[in-house]
């Protein structure tokens, strides 16, 4: 887990990155201090284990980070087209990282693709806002990314908060949250076996976790 307000040990970057027992535990910091300053997301390569992590470079570029848990962490993109990152997630295979980044065009959010490896990018979905710390899953068979977004920006007939899917292809963009909707101030997202999980952090929702089944 990311935690963009810890106080890392030597003061040169924010945040930081922590693992924890699934049955619960003690936090164990992973190290990121003075490499990776406000770690945003945190994603895990389902083939190798290694985590991919949204953030900031020691030189103030968005970039995006891998970190071998007890070894390296490699900056394996900064800059261009990334503004600013948020949420991210792999793809079953690893082949590709889906990234969130709010202000990836036009000052409005944009969800991206990008190969691994290589990092180049191809964008799925823009003109939306999304709030930090926005929300990105995929299905297990890499068909559809789901985002989570509080009003578009562009001409979609669709306005409000929602759940939204993208062929991983870059297209059928549509709206899959229930209309009108339960959502006010969508967060985190994850799919699991058909089921795609959305947080709410507004008072409306009093932090409700919805479930849509596909």
């Amino acid at each position: 887990m990311t935690d963009i307000g810890a106080i890392e040990g030597s003061g040169a970057t924010n945040g930081e990155l922590y693992s924890v027992a699934s049955a619960g535990g003690t936090l164990t910091s992973l190290g990121v201090d003075g490499t990776i300053d406000l770690p945003g997301d945190v994603a895990v390569a389902a083939t190798t284990g290694v985590l991919w992590v949204t953030g900031v470079d020691t030189s103030g570029k968005p970039a995006i980070f891998q970190v071998v848990p007890g070894g390296s962490i490699i900056e394996e993109h900064s800059g261009s087209p990334l503004v600013d990152p948020l949420a991210l997630v792999a793809s079953p295979d690893d082949s590709k990282l889906y990234v969130i980044d709010s202000l990836g065009q036009a000052q409005s959010g944009v969800l991206f693709s990008f190969a691994t490896p290589g990092f180049t990018s191809t964008i799925l979905a823009s003109d939306f806002r999304v709030e930090f710390p926005g929300g990105v899953g995929v299905d297990p068979e890499d068909d559809f990314v789901y985002y989570s977004q509080t009003n578009t920006t562009g001409a979609a007939a669709f306005t409000g908060a929602s759940l939204v899917r993208v062929h991983t292809d870059g297209t059928g963009w549509e709206v899959v949250s229930d209309n009108p909707t339960s959502l006010h101030l969508p967060a985190g997202v994850a799919s699991i076996e058909g089921s795609t999980f959305v947080s709410d952090l507004s008072s409306f929702a009093i932090g409700d976790v919805f479930a849509y089944v596909y």
